[in-house]
């Protein structure tokens, strides 16, 4: 009694036993087996408190105590697994049904003490708390106290039971095999933590998504390791790539990289043809109107290969561009899959990174890209050159990349119109084009010169052309 914290005064008349009237009582013990507190389980559903323990003392922490811990730390060192349930009865439970390594905490909110306390027996305990609202939000509350205590091979699985029932139920109704075939499908921390983020949200339009992202940016920002950050915002990255991706469309893929089979090694289209041929590269495409494209995406990556960190500070920018260049654009998603393995590394140099993109079966890019002149003399995109520099170099060639593209996409939704009815809007629409690439051009990073200045040219004397043409009068039959 006086370790339970019970200690009658003479004048009390055993008021202190009224606390745990109609009550279950069981013993808290701790690792070696002594007594250190009861806990009362209720048996009337009415009662204030479905759980009520020992006031605390010197012995007693209910936040620093598991119940069962240790006979479940002896039984979780042969079997290498540690359950985690809501209370008392359900490691009653799962104890009879022979799943021995089972604790629960002390009727409160899982504490950064008890999380290290499962730590010390098993490197992923599993969270199996009741098929409820409340025991799902008791297992996200679990989850952000874990976020900043996570390290390599320390983490949770999160076990979700079916709808209205506790681990009790599951074993009276379907039996030990059923619980057991549920803990071993027990899901990773990432997973549960993408499904809250997303689960009940739509995102149909830009702001919603740009929200996701500011969530999950926040979310992983709670890790302390650099390593599991890294990772948890790859796995999130790859997470939401499948959510966001379109649909592929009928019949040929044309421009688009085909997706590998397993185990398949990519090398990139560029890697292939011989330099000859890769030197004429900008000369073929600059019939289809991609030269210019090629220089900026050239400049673009060229700029992140050097220096990893300024792909890290773009990061965001790049993951949300497309590329006109099937080729770079397939280089642009590898260099985003490679970004979060290097970085998370000490040694975070272009070195680093090429042989990061040399794992994946990608022979080094860049002897390609310098062979553009516009990127080889621009001597912000050079190795050695200052991390400020690179920087902005990188930044003004992907806002001339989004400028010019919406630009491109905005004539070309404009000339399909001149077809049908044409007015003076369509005209204000073309010159606003004009005046939006134009000002994307005026640049002072000067990565690509000359080829922009073509292109430049080549869209004004299209539009001189339109207006010449007077496109917005309506023409007589």
């Amino acid at each position: 009694i006086v370790a339970a914290g019970l200690a009658i005064k003479p004048d009390d008349g055993g008021a202190a036993f009224d606390r745990f009237r109609g009550r279950i009582m069981f013993p808290i013990r701790d690792g070696r087996d002594r007594a250190i507190g009861f806990g009362g389980r209720a048996m009337s559903p009415n009662a204030r408190a479905k759980y009520l323990n020992s006031p605390e003392t010197a012995l007693f922490d209910k936040g620093r105590a598991l119940y069962n811990y240790g006979p479940a730390r002896e039984a979780a060192g042969k079997s290498g697994r540690l359950v985690v349930t809501e209370g008392y009865m359900d490691v009653i439970a799962l104890v009879q049904a022979g799943i021995a390594h089972a604790v629960a905490p002390l009727g409160t909110a899982i504490t950064e003490d008890q999380l290290r306390l499962m730590w010390r027996v098993a490197d992923e305990p599993v969270i199996a708390l009741d098929g409820d609202q409340a025991g799902l939000r008791a297992a996200m509350r679990v989850m952000d106290v874990a976020l900043p205590l996570l390290e390599a091979g320390k983490s949770l699985r999160f076990c979700l039971m079916p709808e209205g029932l506790d681990p009790d139920d599951l074993i009276r109704a379907q039996g030990a095999g059923a619980m057991q075939e549920l803990l071993d499908g027990a899901i990773p921390m990432v997973d549960l933590l993408w499904q809250r983020e997303t689960e009940g949200h739509v995102f149909d339009s830009p702001e919603r998504r740009a929200a996701l992202d500011a969530r999950l940016r926040e979310v992983v920002g709670r890790i302390a390791d650099q390593v599991i950050k890294s990772h948890y915002r790859e796995a999130l990255r790859d997470r939401r790539a499948t959510l966001f991706r379109p649909a592929a469309p009928p019949g040929p893929n044309r421009g688009a990289a085909r997706a590998r089979r397993p185990g398949e090694r990519w090398t990139p289209p560029m890697a292939g043809p011989s330099p000859a041929a890769k030197a004429s590269l900008l000369a073929q495409q600059a019939a289809a109107g991609l030269a210019p494209a090629r220089v900026r995406e050239s400049a673009i990556l060229a700029g992140c290969l050097s220096h990893p960190e300024v792909a890290e500070a773009v990061e965001v920018d790049l993951e949300r561009v497309s590329f006109h260049c099937a080729d770079l654009e397939t280089l642009r998603r590898a260099i985003l899959q490679c970004l979060a393995r290097v970085i998370s590394t000490e040694d975070r140099d272009a070195a680093a990174l090429t042989a990061a993109l040399t794992d994946m079966g990608i022979e080094d890019p860049m002897p390609g890209l310098m062979r553009i002149g516009q990127v080889r003399h621009n001597p912000h995109l050079r190795p050695d050159a200052p991390t400020e520099a690179a920087l902005a170099a990188v930044k003004e060639e992907l806002a001339k990349h989004r400028a010019l593209s919406g630009a491109r996409e905005e004539l070309a939704e404009a000339e399909a119109e001149i077809a049908g009815m044409a007015d003076e809007g369509l005209t204000w629409r073309l010159q606003q084009a004009g005046a939006a690439r134009e000002q994307s051009l005026r640049g002072t990073a000067g990565a690509v010169g000359g080829a922009e200045t073509e292109d430049r040219a080549a869209l004004a004397a299209q539009l001189q052309q339109l207006i010449d043409a007077e496109v917005w009068r309506k023409r007589k039959k």
